[in-house]
């Protein structure tokens, strides 16, 4: 079968498969039934030389992609540079941000590696503890309408965290920018300068 015809073809067999990313026993019959009278045509099609050249040349270009990423962040300091990298992606099988495609998170870190100094930093607690005082903050809340129903209700506002400590003065922080300046103190501290964890952020003892 040549490349032009094949590719229509294996189009007009995946049109309207079922997902089979269900916990539903019904959903995942009707799944194994639609693909196993067309599996010998999706493996013909996967086989194929056109879709196996596609394939590596996206390898490629991922590579390619990764290597420039890697010379922007070193730009200015070159093999100088110092990278604390969270570990909180390699324990957190969802993905980094919820309900959206899982990015290439390790091949990145192990490419980074080949052009500077990278350190894992536990982020234990970095995104609940205040990096002023290191107490623990509060969730903020707002009322929200909401789009399904219509109903007004009070929802937890993610971005945002509030702290009560008396010497902040309610200061209130972003959630992002505040978990980065944590882990900066712990790559300062921890890593470069060999100083022990801050209880605040340490794990307690089992």
């Amino acid at each position: 079968m040549s490349g032009k015809r094949i590719v229509p073809t294996f189009l007009e067999a995946v049109r309207n498969m079922p997902t089979k990313k269900t916990a539903s026993l019904e959903q995942l019959e009707a799944y194994v039934k639609f693909m196993t009278p067309r599996m010998d045509l999706l493996l013909e099609f996967r086989m194929h030389k056109p879709f196996r050249k596609l394939r590596f040349r996206r390898y490629i270009l991922a590579k390619k992609k990764l290597r420039q990423l890697c010379q922007r962040l070193i730009a200015q300091a070159g093999r100088r540079t110092i990278v604390g990298f969270g570990d909180w992606s390699n324990t957190d099988v969802s993905g980094l941000i919820k309900e959206c495609p899982a990015g290439p998170v390790n091949p990145f870190q192990r490419e980074l590696k080949k052009h500077c100094r990278v350190e894992s930093i536990d982020e234990f607690r970095t995104s609940k503890l205040h990096s002023v005082c290191h107490c623990e903050m509060k969730n903020r809340y707002s009322k929200r309408l909401c789009k399904k129903d219509g109903v007004e209700r009070t929802l937890k506002v993610h971005s945002v965290l509030h702290c009560t400590n008396n010497g902040c003065h309610g200061m209130t922080v972003n959630r992002d920018e505040n978990t980065l300046k944590n882990m900066l103190m712990l790559l300062i501290e921890c890593k470069l300068r060999s100083q022990p964890r801050p209880l605040a952020f340490s794990r307690p003892r089992t």
